[in-house]
């Protein structure tokens, strides 16, 4: 639909800006559009929009996410210790 708004984006910069952020922060709270208001935040919103673009969103609880980054944790430590004996037995 013509006129329809999805998303802000405002990243206030200079002066006079602290009010027209107010106002337009605002005027998407009563129209319930979500807003960004830092370059950080974009990039992390493009980034998660890539993200279910590639693949469907999962959920999962806080225990499955620490066990798996566990388990990525010690895959790392392990590709290391195996990188420095190689190194050690190439001397």
């Amino acid at each position: 639909m013509a006129g329809d708004i999805d998303l802000i984006v405002n990243t206030p910069y200079g002066v006079g800006t602290r009010v027209d952020g107010y106002e337009i922060r605002t005027a998407a709270v009563i129209k319930g559009v979500p807003s960004i208001t830092t370059v950080q935040g974009l990039a992390a919103a493009v980034q998660g929009i890539e993200s279910l673009q590639t693949a469907p969103a999962t959920v999962r609880s806080l225990q499955e996410h620490a066990i798996e980054l566990n388990r990525l944790r010690a895959a790392q430590v392990e590709s290391i210790r195996s990188m420095q004996k190689s190194r050690a037995e190439e001397r």
